[in-house]
């Protein structure tokens, strides 16, 4: 698919929600992002809501296990032929790397050697990810950003374009959302020949047969004419106003303790009352302990990580 570049999550907690729900909250799915720097913050590892992290694209699931023959014919991100580790120790891997806005939370991002996918990849993968240890400076190439992949798509030289491009060919990824960017191009146009043409363009660009300037430029007209036909808020979902930093994170502080103790009521494991007395930091720092244990244990299902967590909490304090 040429340019597209596919960002990756984990969901670490679901429950059954209304037909009608948009999936705003983390009450009904929460998934833990490697969000993008922005003008005005940095990089950084949080819970979000589903609708949060899909940003009005669709959403897809990464699936580990698969033979030679079906990696070598999906797109590069989308599926992996190493076998993933149990759910609770990759759930438990993402959480415990969640920012509180203490010192140390911080993780340079960067997009070919510490990205969303590489995040993905070692919660579900441990150290077969390429990195021990997701809150360190070790880095790794994902599945997508690969020495051999860029190299096919000729992106060696023009690698650092890539990054203004992750927004455009995550919403044109899927054919539908091409269409209806493509579509909305022709009914925003005030004339025909400009409008079918603007339209080739876009699907040039879900193809990934554009250039990094050319496709950019393809994005800002994309813009103008959903804005025109009153499209904006369906196509380009407008940001939700953001949170104070110290809002932020009393936020994060709040979901990790909820998520991680929804996660032991799953497991289930009975974790002692002193437990349940430890603030975000301590449960953030008990959940970096758990993923040691189970790592060391080397669980093959969610039932050994159940006995390994007992286990665990049997020799506490």
């Amino acid at each position: 698919m040429g340019w597209t570049y596919n960002l990756h999550g984990i969901v670490v907690h679901t429950q059954p929600c209304a037909e009608d729900c948009v999936h705003d909250n983390l009450n009904c799915c929460a998934v833990v992002r490697f969000k993008l720097p922005g003008d005005r913050e940095p990089a950084r590892i949080e819970l979000c809501s589903l609708a949060a992290f899909a940003q009005g694209r669709e959403v897809h699931t990464c699936r580990y296990g698969v033979t030679h023959a079906e990696f070598l014919l999906y797109r590069s991100g989308t599926c992996s032929t190493q076998s993933e580790d149990p759910k609770p120790l990759t759930v438990l891997r993402a959480l415990s790397v969640v920012n509180l806005g203490d010192v140390g939370d911080e993780v340079e991002y960067n997009l070919l050697s510490k990205n969303s996918e590489l995040l993905a990849r070692w919660c579900k993968l441990g150290e077969a990810s390429g990195v021990r240890r997701f809150l360190s400076t070790e880095t790794a190439r994902s599945l997508q950003t690969s020495h051999g992949r860029l190299i096919r798509l000729g992106l060696v030289a023009a690698a650092a374009s890539a990054g203004t491009l992750a927004f455009a060919k995550g919403a044109l990824s899927s054919g539908l959302g091409a269409s209806a960017l493509a579509d909305a191009a022709v009914a925003g146009s005030s004339a025909t020949s400009a409008a079918l043409k603007l339209k080739g363009t876009f699907l040039q660009l879900a193809r990934g047969s554009l250039t990094p300037s050319r496709a950019q430029q393809a994005l800002f007209h994309a813009r103008d004419a959903a804005e025109r036909m009153g499209l904006r808020q369906v196509v380009f979902p407008q940001p939700q106003p953001s949170l104070s930093s110290e809002e932020h994170f009393k936020f994060q502080r709040h979901f990790l303790v909820a998520c991680i103790e929804v996660w032991l009521a799953e497991l289930p494991a009975h974790a002692p009352e002193e437990v349940r007395r430890l603030d975000s930091a301590s449960y953030r720092q008990m959940a970096e302990i758990l993923v040691d244990v189970l790592e060391a244990g080397e669980p093959s299902n969610s039932r050994q990580c159940a006995e390994l967590v007992e286990n665990f909490f049997q020799t506490w304090g």
